[in-house]
């Protein structure tokens, strides 16, 4: 009986432990992934600020 209730903390130590791998392991997935998602941002406000810009020029061209 006392090498079933050892065996039985084992696997729960085991399972623990493959627990705080995988949440570790996502952690650092959703960082990554949250800075690809900001950089791609960025990229797209600076293009959209960019677009606007050459749109001002052009509407400004026929306001003359």
């Amino acid at each position: 009986m006392n090498s079933q209730l050892k065996e039985r903390e084992n696997d729960f130590n085991s399972a623990c432990s493959q627990f705080e791998y995988f949440r570790e392991v996502l952690k650092e997935a959703k960082g990554r992934a949250l800075d690809e998602t900001t950089e791609k941002l960025l990229n797209a406000k600076e293009e959209l600020i960019k677009a606007k810009r050459k749109l001002d020029v052009e509407l400004s061209i026929y306001k003359f």
